[in-house]
């Protein structure tokens, strides 16, 4: 596969000559240090948020989190996005070590 930076992205060619354009003028950003997942039969359901209990959550307490992103996605797209996010975490491990739990 080949890669290339456009103007709008990347552009990647697939090994059956499809090519991939990747355009990212629209894109939004946002940061979660918590995501969870469920589904239905027809759709996955990816939560993203946010929770602010730095000094830790005594016993027994309540940890509030404030979901800012939910995507939805067919299960065939949540495999494959599912694989190369495994494929990515392989090759972070690799090159910075093992994550902690």
């Amino acid at each position: 596969m080949s890669e290339k930076n456009t103007t709008n992205g990347l552009t990647q060619t697939l090994p059956n000559g499809v090519e991939l354009v990747w355009n990212d003028t629209d894109i939004m950003s946002s940061y979660a240090n918590v995501a969870t997942a469920t589904a239905t039969q027809e759709e996955f359901f990816l939560l993203f948020g946010q929770h602010q209990s730095w000094k830790g959550v005594p016993e027994g307490g309540k940890v509030e989190i404030e979901l800012n992103n939910r995507m939805v996605m067919n299960p065939a797209a949540a495999k494959r996005f599912a694989a190369i996010l495994v494929r990515s975490l392989e090759a972070y491990e690799e090159r910075f070590g093992k994550i902690g739990g």
